[in-house]
């Protein structure tokens, strides 16, 4: 009983080791986060050529890589892998990208990169929206400077005293509005367009003679 006893347990150790063997050596399915990271990190050194050969569109990529470095002027590029998830062969990984632009402005956004795996290697699935959510095909980033809107002047309570607003300086000038009909036919145009913003501006006639008489161009 002893010897059967010793054989049995002798066995069922064999059979453990072998099982603890076999699952090390079966490999497990890897995700797209890695070639993802890679990907990022090239971009964000400013190596697009390398990020670009990691999709599945190198010269695509690569411009339009290029030119969002160029368009957004960047100094630096800060990317972060945030997520990533998969099914069979079609993955998606979520990043955080903080651009260091001009100025010492800093432009952060979250975005996707979609990915997809061929003959057992991810690969980034080229798209506009790589680079941002709202980009669309053919498009890319341009930074410019927009001019600030002009502030109000307000009084101590708050009522508007000054507000921004434009300035418009016409005159007519008869030698280039002809003579005879052709100045007439101007004034009365010119009276039909202005009259509504200045109630003296009301004889067409009144206005022609103005302006044939005159060797500079009448103010109105």
């Amino acid at each position: 009983m002893a010897t059967r006893t010793t054989f049995v347990s002798s066995v069922t150790s064999v059979v453990v080791a072998a099982t603890i063997a076999l699952s090390g050596c079966t490999p497990r399915p890897d995700g797209p986060g890695p070639a993802a990271e890679k990907f990022l990190a090239a971009l964000a050194i400013g190596d697009t050529a390398t990020a670009a050969q990691l999709s599945d569109s190198p010269n695509d990529a690569r411009e339009a890589l290029n030119a969002a470095w160029s368009g957004l002027q960047a100094t630096h590029l800060d990317a972060q892998v945030l997520s990533a998830k998969y099914a069979e062969d079609t993955g998606k990984v979520d990043y955080r990208f903080s651009w260091h632009l001009p100025k010492n402005r800093i432009w952060t956004y979250d975005g996707a990169l979609k990915m997809a795996r061929y003959e057992r290697r991810w690969r980034v699935r080229w798209a506009s929206t790589g680079l941002h959510p709202k980009l669309g095909e053919h498009q890319t980033f341009a930074l410019r400077a927009d001019q600030p809107r002009r502030a109000s002047v307000n009084e101590l309570g708050g009522t508007d005293v000054l507000v921004p607003g434009y300035l418009y300086h016409y005159t007519l000038d008869a030698t280039q509005a002809g003579s005879g009909l052709a100045l007439s036919s101007t004034a009365h145009a010119v009276v039909d367009v202005l009259h509504p913003f200045n109630d003296a501006l009301n004889d067409p006639q009144l206005l022609a003679e103005q302006a044939s008489s005159s060797t500079q161009p009448v103010d109105l």
